[in-house]
Protein backbone atom coordinates (compact mmCIF):
# COMPACT_ATOMS: atom_id res chain seq x y z
CA UNK A 1 0.00 0.00 0.00
CA UNK A 2 1.23 3.45 -0.86
CA UNK A 3 0.60 6.43 1.41
CA UNK A 4 -0.48 9.75 -0.08
CA UNK A 5 3.01 11.11 0.55
CA UNK A 6 4.53 8.31 -1.57
CA UNK A 7 5.90 6.26 1.36
CA UNK A 8 5.18 2.58 1.68
CA UNK A 9 5.83 -0.24 4.14
CA UNK A 10 5.46 -3.98 4.26
CA UNK A 11 3.38 -5.84 6.80
CA UNK A 12 5.03 -8.42 9.03
CA UNK A 13 5.01 -12.07 7.98
CA UNK A 14 2.48 -14.24 9.82
CA UNK A 15 2.72 -18.04 9.81
CA UNK A 16 -0.56 -19.90 9.37
CA UNK A 17 -0.81 -23.55 10.36
CA UNK A 18 -3.73 -25.78 9.41
CA UNK A 19 -4.12 -28.35 12.17
CA UNK A 20 -7.39 -29.78 10.88
CA UNK A 21 -7.28 -33.45 10.03
CA UNK A 22 -8.89 -34.57 6.83
CA UNK A 23 -9.26 -37.77 4.92
CA UNK A 24 -6.93 -38.12 2.01
CA UNK A 25 -9.01 -39.59 -0.77
CA UNK A 26 -11.24 -42.24 -2.26
CA UNK A 27 -8.83 -44.35 -4.28
CA UNK A 28 -11.35 -46.40 -6.26
CA UNK A 29 -14.93 -47.67 -6.50
CA UNK A 30 -15.40 -51.16 -7.94
CA UNK A 31 -16.93 -53.05 -9.62
CA UNK A 32 -18.49 -50.24 -11.57
CA UNK A 33 -21.12 -50.92 -12.81
CA UNK A 34 -22.21 -53.37 -10.12
CA UNK A 35 -25.15 -55.69 -9.44
CA UNK A 36 -24.97 -56.58 -5.75
CA UNK A 37 -22.00 -55.06 -3.89
CA UNK A 38 -19.93 -51.91 -4.36
CA UNK A 39 -16.43 -51.63 -2.84
CA UNK A 40 -14.94 -48.28 -1.90
CA UNK A 41 -11.17 -48.18 -1.40
CA UNK A 42 -10.37 -45.28 0.95
CA UNK A 43 -7.10 -43.82 2.19
CA UNK A 44 -7.69 -42.27 5.61
CA UNK A 45 -5.30 -39.90 7.37
CA UNK A 46 -6.54 -41.02 10.80
CA UNK A 47 -9.05 -43.32 12.51
CA UNK A 48 -12.62 -42.06 12.75
CA UNK A 49 -16.26 -43.02 12.81
CA UNK A 50 -18.46 -41.41 10.16
CA UNK A 51 -21.61 -41.83 8.14
CA UNK A 52 -21.70 -42.87 4.51
CA UNK A 53 -24.70 -42.06 2.35
CA UNK A 54 -25.81 -43.54 -0.97
CA UNK A 55 -27.60 -40.77 -2.84
CA UNK A 56 -29.71 -41.10 -5.98
CA UNK A 57 -29.09 -38.96 -9.03
CA UNK A 58 -32.08 -36.82 -7.93
CA UNK A 59 -30.44 -36.12 -4.56
CA UNK A 60 -32.50 -38.45 -2.36
CA UNK A 61 -30.64 -40.41 0.33
CA UNK A 62 -31.50 -44.06 -0.38
CA UNK A 63 -29.15 -45.69 2.13
CA UNK A 64 -27.19 -44.62 5.21
CA UNK A 65 -24.37 -46.55 6.89
CA UNK A 66 -22.27 -45.94 10.00
CA UNK A 67 -18.65 -46.85 9.26
CA UNK A 68 -15.43 -46.93 11.22
CA UNK A 69 -12.29 -46.04 9.32
CA UNK A 70 -8.82 -46.84 10.55
CA UNK A 71 -5.68 -44.96 9.58
CA UNK A 72 -4.34 -46.09 6.23
CA UNK A 73 -5.97 -47.82 3.28
CA UNK A 74 -9.09 -49.94 3.64
CA UNK A 75 -11.97 -51.26 1.55
CA UNK A 76 -15.61 -50.65 2.51
CA UNK A 77 -18.09 -53.12 0.98
CA UNK A 78 -21.71 -52.04 0.69
CA UNK A 79 -24.68 -54.16 -0.40
CA UNK A 80 -26.56 -52.44 -3.24
CA UNK A 81 -28.58 -55.35 -4.67
CA UNK A 82 -31.87 -53.87 -3.50
CA UNK A 83 -31.31 -50.54 -5.30
CA UNK A 84 -33.02 -49.80 -8.59
CA UNK A 85 -30.88 -49.61 -11.70
CA UNK A 86 -29.27 -46.23 -12.23
CA UNK A 87 -26.53 -43.81 -11.23
CA UNK A 88 -25.77 -43.19 -7.53
CA UNK A 89 -23.37 -41.09 -5.50
CA UNK A 90 -21.45 -42.14 -2.40
CA UNK A 91 -21.18 -39.25 0.04
CA UNK A 92 -19.25 -39.24 3.32
CA UNK A 93 -20.42 -37.35 6.41
CA UNK A 94 -16.87 -36.19 7.10
CA UNK A 95 -15.19 -33.36 5.26
CA UNK A 96 -12.20 -34.23 3.14
CA UNK A 97 -13.65 -36.91 0.89
CA UNK A 98 -15.35 -35.94 -2.32
CA UNK A 99 -18.47 -37.62 -3.66
CA UNK A 100 -17.91 -40.56 -5.99
CA UNK A 101 -20.42 -42.12 -8.33
CA UNK A 102 -21.25 -45.64 -9.37
CA UNK A 103 -23.73 -47.36 -11.66
CA UNK A 104 -26.13 -50.04 -10.42
CA UNK A 105 -27.05 -52.60 -13.14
Amino acid sequence: MWDEDGKYSYSSVVTVTNNSKSLSEVLSVYPNPTKSTVNIKVKSAYALSTELFIVSITGSVVSKHQIDLSEGIQVISLPVGSLAQGMYYIRFGTQGLSDVKFMKD
